[in-house]
Protein backbone atom coordinates (compact mmCIF):
# COMPACT_ATOMS: atom_id res chain seq x y z
CA UNK A 1 0.00 0.00 0.00
CA UNK A 2 1.03 3.40 -0.93
CA UNK A 3 1.89 5.80 2.32
CA UNK A 4 1.38 8.80 0.05
CA UNK A 5 -0.24 9.68 -3.72
CA UNK A 6 0.50 12.92 -5.95
CA UNK A 7 -2.01 14.79 -7.29
CA UNK A 8 -1.87 17.59 -10.00
CA UNK A 9 -3.55 20.68 -8.21
CA UNK A 10 -5.66 23.83 -9.53
CA UNK A 11 -7.39 24.87 -6.90
CA UNK A 12 -7.54 24.67 -3.58
CA UNK A 13 -10.69 26.10 -1.43
CA UNK A 14 -12.04 27.85 -4.32
CA UNK A 15 -8.61 29.48 -5.09
CA UNK A 16 -6.89 28.46 -8.15
CA UNK A 17 -3.27 28.29 -8.14
CA UNK A 18 -1.71 30.38 -10.44
CA UNK A 19 -0.01 30.67 -13.64
CA UNK A 20 -0.01 26.71 -13.33
CA UNK A 21 -0.97 24.01 -11.11
CA UNK A 22 1.23 22.62 -8.71
CA UNK A 23 1.80 19.20 -7.39
CA UNK A 24 1.01 18.02 -3.81
CA UNK A 25 1.62 14.55 -1.85
CA UNK A 26 -0.87 13.37 0.43
CA UNK A 27 -1.26 11.12 3.05
CA UNK A 28 -3.93 8.34 1.97
CA UNK A 29 -4.60 7.96 5.54
CA UNK A 30 -6.03 11.46 5.62
CA UNK A 31 -8.33 11.55 2.99
CA UNK A 32 -11.16 10.81 0.86
CA UNK A 33 -11.65 11.48 -3.11
CA UNK A 34 -14.53 12.75 -5.01
CA UNK A 35 -15.26 12.63 -8.38
CA UNK A 36 -15.77 16.48 -9.28
CA UNK A 37 -15.36 19.28 -12.10
CA UNK A 38 -14.91 22.85 -12.04
CA UNK A 39 -16.52 24.80 -14.85
CA UNK A 40 -13.55 27.23 -15.34
CA UNK A 41 -11.14 24.69 -15.38
CA UNK A 42 -11.69 21.97 -17.07
CA UNK A 43 -8.76 20.12 -16.42
CA UNK A 44 -10.36 19.04 -12.58
CA UNK A 45 -11.53 15.63 -12.82
CA UNK A 46 -11.84 15.13 -9.31
CA UNK A 47 -11.50 16.55 -5.53
CA UNK A 48 -9.56 15.08 -2.64
CA UNK A 49 -10.89 16.13 0.89
CA UNK A 50 -7.80 16.72 3.27
CA UNK A 51 -8.21 16.02 7.07
CA UNK A 52 -5.59 17.65 8.91
CA UNK A 53 -5.41 17.90 13.38
CA UNK A 54 -3.33 20.74 14.44
CA UNK A 55 -3.11 21.39 17.95
CA UNK A 56 -6.45 18.83 18.66
CA UNK A 57 -8.75 20.84 15.74
CA UNK A 58 -9.57 19.40 13.30
CA UNK A 59 -10.02 21.49 9.81
CA UNK A 60 -10.02 19.82 6.24
CA UNK A 61 -8.93 21.42 3.25
CA UNK A 62 -10.23 20.59 -0.79
CA UNK A 63 -7.93 20.29 -3.26
CA UNK A 64 -9.14 19.94 -6.72
CA UNK A 65 -7.51 17.62 -9.07
CA UNK A 66 -6.71 16.51 -12.66
CA UNK A 67 -6.03 12.78 -11.98
CA UNK A 68 -9.60 11.05 -12.08
CA UNK A 69 -10.69 8.47 -8.96
CA UNK A 70 -9.70 5.53 -10.64
CA UNK A 71 -5.89 6.77 -11.07
CA UNK A 72 -5.62 8.25 -7.56
CA UNK A 73 -6.96 5.09 -5.96
CA UNK A 74 -4.64 2.94 -8.34
CA UNK A 75 -2.09 4.77 -6.81
CA UNK A 76 -3.17 4.57 -3.27
CA UNK A 77 -3.51 1.05 -3.23
CA UNK A 78 0.56 0.37 -4.96
CA UNK A 79 1.26 -2.84 -3.55
CA UNK A 80 -1.70 -3.29 -0.99
CA UNK A 81 -5.47 -2.35 -0.37
CA UNK A 82 -5.08 1.56 1.72
CA UNK A 83 -8.29 2.92 0.12
CA UNK A 84 -11.48 1.43 -1.02
CA UNK A 85 -14.01 2.88 -3.84
CA UNK A 86 -17.96 3.42 -3.60
CA UNK A 87 -20.80 5.08 -5.07
CA UNK A 88 -22.27 7.28 -3.12
CA UNK A 89 -25.83 7.90 -3.21
CA UNK A 90 -26.62 10.11 0.14
CA UNK A 91 -24.55 11.67 2.55
CA UNK A 92 -25.90 12.40 5.94
CA UNK A 93 -29.47 11.83 3.88
CA UNK A 94 -29.16 14.37 1.24
CA UNK A 95 -29.29 13.04 -2.23
CA UNK A 96 -25.94 12.79 -4.89
CA UNK A 97 -26.79 13.10 -8.31
CA UNK A 98 -28.99 10.60 -9.93
CA UNK A 99 -26.64 7.34 -9.74
CA UNK A 100 -24.32 8.50 -7.32
CA UNK A 101 -21.06 9.92 -6.86
CA UNK A 102 -17.82 7.85 -6.68
CA UNK A 103 -15.89 8.06 -3.86
CA UNK A 104 -13.13 6.55 -2.02
CA UNK A 105 -12.52 6.05 1.37
CA UNK A 106 -9.15 4.98 3.98
CA UNK A 107 -9.88 1.24 4.54
CA UNK A 108 -8.10 1.05 8.23
CA UNK A 109 -10.41 4.55 9.04
CA UNK A 110 -14.21 3.38 8.49
CA UNK A 111 -16.77 2.03 9.78
CA UNK A 112 -19.04 0.10 7.36
CA UNK A 113 -22.58 -1.40 8.42
CA UNK A 114 -25.59 -2.86 6.56
CA UNK A 115 -28.83 -0.65 5.73
CA UNK A 116 -30.93 -1.96 2.74
CA UNK A 117 -33.19 0.74 1.27
CA UNK A 118 -34.62 -0.72 -2.01
CA UNK A 119 -36.59 2.94 -2.80
CA UNK A 120 -33.32 4.38 -3.02
CA UNK A 121 -30.98 1.56 -3.72
CA UNK A 122 -28.77 1.51 -0.89
CA UNK A 123 -27.27 -1.65 0.59
CA UNK A 124 -24.72 0.01 3.36
CA UNK A 125 -23.14 2.76 5.07
CA UNK A 126 -19.72 3.95 5.55
CA UNK A 127 -18.86 5.97 8.32
CA UNK A 128 -15.70 7.99 8.33
CA UNK A 129 -14.92 11.43 10.48
CA UNK A 130 -18.05 11.17 11.95
CA UNK A 131 -20.29 11.46 8.52
CA UNK A 132 -22.40 8.53 7.57
CA UNK A 133 -22.35 8.16 3.56
CA UNK A 134 -24.90 5.59 1.94
CA UNK A 135 -23.37 3.40 -0.62
CA UNK A 136 -25.59 1.17 -3.22
CA UNK A 137 -22.16 -1.59 -2.77
CA UNK A 138 -23.24 -4.06 -0.15
CA UNK A 139 -21.88 -4.36 3.11
CA UNK A 140 -19.53 -7.73 2.13
CA UNK A 141 -18.49 -6.21 -1.15
CA UNK A 142 -16.64 -3.19 0.78
CA UNK A 143 -15.21 -5.68 3.24
CA UNK A 144 -13.77 -7.66 0.62
CA UNK A 145 -12.47 -4.67 -1.21
CA UNK A 146 -10.57 -3.64 2.14
CA UNK A 147 -9.14 -6.83 3.07
CA UNK A 148 -7.43 -7.16 -0.78
CA UNK A 149 -4.09 -7.08 -0.74
CA UNK A 150 -3.50 -7.89 3.04
CA UNK A 151 -5.45 -5.30 4.44
CA UNK A 152 -3.67 -3.28 7.19
CA UNK A 153 -0.66 -4.67 7.21
CA UNK A 154 0.86 -2.05 9.48
CA UNK A 155 1.73 -2.57 13.13
CA UNK A 156 0.48 0.79 15.39
CA UNK A 157 0.93 2.39 18.56
CA UNK A 158 -1.58 4.81 19.66
CA UNK A 159 -1.74 6.35 23.41
CA UNK A 160 -2.77 9.30 25.28
CA UNK A 161 0.60 10.55 27.59
CA UNK A 162 0.01 12.73 30.33
CA UNK A 163 2.75 14.88 31.20
CA UNK A 164 4.47 14.31 34.93
CA UNK A 165 7.00 17.66 34.87
CA UNK A 166 9.91 18.27 34.31
CA UNK A 167 12.35 14.61 33.11
CA UNK A 168 9.40 12.66 35.13
CA UNK A 169 8.28 9.92 32.83
CA UNK A 170 4.60 10.44 31.58
CA UNK A 171 1.77 8.30 32.37
CA UNK A 172 0.69 6.49 29.70
CA UNK A 173 -2.73 5.73 28.36
CA UNK A 174 -2.82 3.20 26.04
CA UNK A 175 -5.72 2.45 23.09
CA UNK A 176 -3.76 0.14 20.48
CA UNK A 177 -0.64 -1.56 20.49
CA UNK A 178 0.75 -4.34 18.10
CA UNK A 179 4.29 -2.66 17.81
CA UNK A 180 5.37 -3.77 21.39
CA UNK A 181 6.31 -2.81 25.13
CA UNK A 182 7.71 0.91 24.30
CA UNK A 183 9.61 2.40 27.00
CA UNK A 184 9.18 6.01 27.53
CA UNK A 185 11.02 8.48 29.28
CA UNK A 186 11.76 11.80 29.09
CA UNK A 187 15.50 13.50 28.01
CA UNK A 188 16.97 16.81 26.88
CA UNK A 189 15.98 18.12 29.92
CA UNK A 190 12.60 17.41 29.68
CA UNK A 191 11.40 18.43 26.70
CA UNK A 192 11.55 15.32 24.39
CA UNK A 193 9.56 12.70 24.76
CA UNK A 194 11.67 9.36 24.10
CA UNK A 195 10.58 6.27 23.08
CA UNK A 196 13.01 3.20 23.39
CA UNK A 197 12.28 -0.49 21.97
CA UNK A 198 14.83 -2.83 19.95
CA UNK A 199 14.37 -2.60 16.33
CA UNK A 200 10.74 -0.84 16.71
CA UNK A 201 10.88 2.02 14.41
CA UNK A 202 12.78 1.90 10.83
CA UNK A 203 13.08 5.54 10.27
CA UNK A 204 12.20 4.91 6.43
CA UNK A 205 8.96 2.87 7.81
CA UNK A 206 7.63 4.93 9.80
CA UNK A 207 3.84 7.54 9.81
CA UNK A 208 3.94 9.65 13.09
CA UNK A 209 0.47 11.52 14.12
CA UNK A 210 0.72 13.60 17.22
CA UNK A 211 -1.34 16.92 18.91
CA UNK A 212 -1.15 18.05 22.33
CA UNK A 213 -3.04 20.07 24.85
CA UNK A 214 -4.00 23.35 23.16
CA UNK A 215 -5.02 24.87 26.79
CA UNK A 216 -1.19 23.92 28.01
CA UNK A 217 0.42 26.49 26.42
CA UNK A 218 -0.41 25.58 22.54
CA UNK A 219 2.64 22.80 22.97
CA UNK A 220 2.79 20.81 20.21
CA UNK A 221 5.16 17.68 18.73
CA UNK A 222 7.18 16.92 15.76
CA UNK A 223 9.12 13.02 15.45
CA UNK A 224 13.02 13.77 15.54
CA UNK A 225 15.48 11.98 14.33
CA UNK A 226 16.07 8.48 16.03
CA UNK A 227 19.08 9.12 16.00
CA UNK A 228 20.49 6.71 13.76
CA UNK A 229 19.42 3.82 14.81
CA UNK A 230 15.84 1.72 14.85
CA UNK A 231 15.54 1.23 18.43
CA UNK A 232 14.41 4.59 19.57
CA UNK A 233 11.99 7.29 18.42
CA UNK A 234 11.55 10.90 20.04
CA UNK A 235 9.07 14.19 19.94
CA UNK A 236 9.93 17.46 20.68
CA UNK A 237 8.40 19.87 23.01
CA UNK A 238 7.50 23.25 21.16
CA UNK A 239 6.51 26.53 22.10
CA UNK A 240 4.51 29.08 19.45
CA UNK A 241 7.75 31.03 19.27
CA UNK A 242 9.63 27.52 18.04
CA UNK A 243 11.12 27.42 21.21
CA UNK A 244 11.56 23.96 23.33
CA UNK A 245 9.89 23.95 26.34
CA UNK A 246 9.31 21.19 29.60
CA UNK A 247 5.81 20.10 29.03
CA UNK A 248 3.84 21.29 31.83
CA UNK A 249 2.73 18.59 34.62
CA UNK A 250 -0.78 17.66 33.67
CA UNK A 251 -0.44 18.59 29.68
CA UNK A 252 -1.15 15.41 27.45
CA UNK A 253 -0.25 14.50 24.14
CA UNK A 254 -1.91 12.40 21.53
CA UNK A 255 0.25 10.00 19.49
CA UNK A 256 0.40 7.41 16.72
CA UNK A 257 3.12 5.42 15.43
CA UNK A 258 2.95 3.42 12.37
CA UNK A 259 5.24 0.84 11.21
CA UNK A 260 4.56 -0.03 7.75
CA UNK A 261 6.72 -3.26 6.42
Amino acid sequence: MANLIQATVYQIDGAPQQPSPITIDFQTSNLIVKESSVSTIPSVQSVIFYYNVVNNQQSVQQFFVGEDVATLLAAANSGGTSQVQVTVLEVNGDPQIPGGVQYTFPANEILVGELINATTGVNAYVQFKGVKYFVSETEATILSAANAGGGSSYSSYVAQFTFNGGTTAPTVQIFDNTIGNVSWSMVGGGSILFGTLTGAFPFSQLWVSASADIDAGNLFYIVSKNQGSDDYIGFRCFNSAFSYVTPSAGSVAFIEIRVYP
